[in-house]
């Protein structure tokens, strides 16, 4: 019914045209973020400096990283596995919370329940950052 009102006020190419740009919205809306990051990542060149074994199961890492877009930091998800199938791991951010403006930063202490060698090897991260209204933006993290 809305669309045969539409197709008659608007005709058949405006109604075409408005079903492309409504299908590129949600297109957007859902991939937007991610696309965005692997082109325009917010932050790169992370590398881990320093891990301390604090149990049998968990790690403290400090680290650096490059913030190349002034974007608001949302969280960051570190994952064991491929990014194919994955599961998520526990993540305790012990530092001050803290504004970064662009440039290279220092990260840590975290702490991550997984061993050094799962964390080298096994391992990846994901941070989200909000650049605009449109989408959160998700940049590779680690590694």
């Amino acid at each position: 019914m809305t669309l045969r009102v539409i197709r008659r006020i608007f005709g058949w190419t405006s109604t075409i045209l408005a079903s492309i740009l409504v299908g590129l919205l949600w297109l957007g809306s859902v991939y937007g973020g991610r696309i965005e990051g692997q082109f325009f990542p917010v932050v790169s060149g992370t590398h881990i400096t320093r891990a301390q074994v604090t149990d049998q199961f968990s790690t403290r890492i400090w680290g650096r990283a490059m913030k190349e877009r002034k974007c608001s930091f949302d969280r960051i998800e570190w994952y064991i596995g491929t990014p194919d199938a994955y599961a998520f791991v526990d993540l305790h951010i012990e530092e001050a919370s803290k504004a970064r403006v662009g440039g290279g930063f220092g990260f840590g202490p975290w702490s991550i329940k997984l061993t050094p060698e799962e964390i080298r090897t096994r391992s990846f991260a994901t941070v989200f950052h909000r650049c605009h209204p449109f989408w959160v933006t998700e940049t590779r993290f680690y590694p």
